[in-house]
């Protein structure tokens, strides 16, 4: 009978356990920090890998828009990827950044950034994934605000 009685509190106990795993997998940990991955998706990532493709098949990173805008074609309509959907602004792209540079100093070069941003703040592509800069940061990069 002990073994009957311990089996139901087992049976019993999985579906409590799954509902509370549920729960708190749906709720997750709180606010976090935006990822720092790079979102394929979103306009600064296509620019992000039109570049490394660019690179790639140019033999050097691209010098300027003609030499990116083929690659970039490949994502999309251009002119559209090429404006930010936050301050309906170009982005800032940054020429002849070696996207396969290693041992870069920190922070790690910029790609492209928003020419205005919002709130004080832009969001940027770096060769490590997205950053979100302040005028102060931004200028640390020794980048105009």
């Amino acid at each position: 009978m002990l073994f009957v009685e311990s089996h139901c509190k087992a049976a019993f106990s999985a579906p409590l356990l799954l509902v509370l795993f549920s729960a708190i997998a749906l709720l997750g940990c709180g606010a976090s920090a935006p990822p720092m991955t790079v979102d394929h998706s979103a306009p600064l990532g296509k620019i992000y890998d039109a570049y490394l493709e660019a690179t790639t098949k140019l033999g050097h990173p691209p010098r300027n828009l003609e030499e990116l805008k083929p690659h970039l074609a490949l994502a999309g309509d251009v002119d559209t990827l090429l404006i930010s959907p936050r301050d309906q602004q170009p982005y800032v792209i940054l020429w002849n950044v070696n996207p396969f540079a290693e041992g870069f100093d920190l922070p790690p070069p910029l790609i492209a950034y928003e020419a205005q941003g919002a709130g004080g703040e832009r969001y940027a592509i770096n060769l490590m994934g997205y950053a979100i800069l302040s005028d102060q940061q931004l200028a640390e990069y020794g980048l105009p605000k």
